[in-house]
């Protein structure tokens, strides 16, 4: 059987860990259909003109990271805005995100 590597993939590599980062960060109340949503309109918002005159539907997996952090924040602000979260809303979300991620420091 042929191994599948298409859209359903990338949808997987670049939603769901923004959504775990998200959900680990804000710790809400629960998931909403809502989130994932936000979660795939925030990747395809980082899909520029240049990808875009490609027809690419997805973000260069070269900047992955910055893709997920960005996806993250904007699905930790909806949650804070629907009132999902259970923790205190920080000033810069983005800025917050970035504080959790793990960092490979010995």
């Amino acid at each position: 059987m042929a191994r599948s590597t298409g859209r359903g993939r990338r949808i997987t590599s670049n939603i769901y860990p923004a959504i775990g980062l998200a959900t680990y960060a804000c710790r809400p109340t629960r998931l909403t259909d809502q989130c994932f949503i936000v979660a795939a309109h925030a990747t395809a918002d980082q899909v520029g003109p240049a990808l875009q005159s490609k027809s690419m539907l997805y973000p260069s997996q070269d900047h992955i990271l910055q893709t997920e952090i960005t996806t993250a924040s904007r699905i930790a602000e909806y949650m804070f805005d629907a009132g999902l979260a259970r923790v205190e809303r920080p000033r810069e979300i983005r800025a917050w995100i970035e504080s959790l991620l793990y960092q490979p420091k010995y």
